[in-house]
Order: structure tokens, then sequence, then C-alpha cells
């Protein structure tokens, strides 16, 4: 028997990231009381902070919503990344390595001019094992 499937694990969100499983606080707030993987992963734990999060939300108006890759979720980087041309297999594709795809795209300066508002510079940084790391979940 081979180890979990990591990847497919946190994109259904039934992992914290890979390798990590959910604590017991978090496991409560994602399967019982239902907030989204994406708010559980940034720290919100409660129906109240879940229900916080989502009026912010709702008061920023559209100029002040950015379109940051890491408030994406992953079906919407797979959009974009189809738009892009990226290759990548849906079945076990991660996340993050949608947002690094995309991201490395940025780098070579190969985006076409609409899609440049999409992709901000976002906190994202490398470990030394060359892991994605955000400091949003």
């Amino acid at each position: 028997m081979g180890s979990p499937k990591w990847e497919r694990l946190v994109s259904n969100g039934r992992a914290k990231a890979h390798g990590i499983p959910w604590s017991v606080e978090e496991q409560h707030a994602v399967f019982e009381l239902k907030i989204p993987a994406e708010f559980v992963r940034k720290g919100v734990l409660t129906l109240e902070e879940y229900e916080i999060e989502l009026l912010e939300d709702s008061r920023q108006t559209d100029s002040e919503k950015k379109k940051t890759l890491n408030k994406m979720e992953r079906e919407n980087l797979a959009l974009l990344a189809d738009e892009l041309g990226i290759e990548y297999d849906p079945r076990t594709v991660t996340r993050l390595e949608l947002i690094k795809s995309i991201k490395e795209l940025k780098k070579q300066s190969k985006l076409p001019e609409d899609k440049k508002e999409v992709v901000v510079e976002e906190d994202l940084v490398e470990d030394s094992t060359n892991q994605l790391i955000t400091p949003d979940f």
C-alpha cells in the first residue's frame, strides 16, 4: 500500500496541505461547521469568524478587490491556466502548482495583455526545498 495522494486530499479539502492533516479544531470547522477549507487554512475556525470574513469581503468594492492568485480557488486557477495555454493533468494538479506555473509564465513575460491584471505580486516565497509557502494559509 502506498502513501496517501496528498494533492487530491488537499484539492478536495480533506487535508490542510501536502503531508499535513487537519488538526482536531480544523476538522471540526471543515466537516461539522462546513466552513470552506480555504478559510480554515487562513485560520477561520468558528462560524462567527467565517461570517466576519464574508462580511469584510462583501464590503469591498470591485475596485478594492484584487484578483490575486492566492485568493483564487483551484477551479478558477485551472480556467486561467487553460486560457494561458498551460498544460497540466487536471486529475492531479494542485492549487499551488497552478499558481507556480502561472507565476513562471509571468516571469517569462509571456502573459497576454488582457490577463496581466490578474497576476499581481503575492506573498509567495520558496523555502530551501523549493516548495511554495503561502502566509495566507
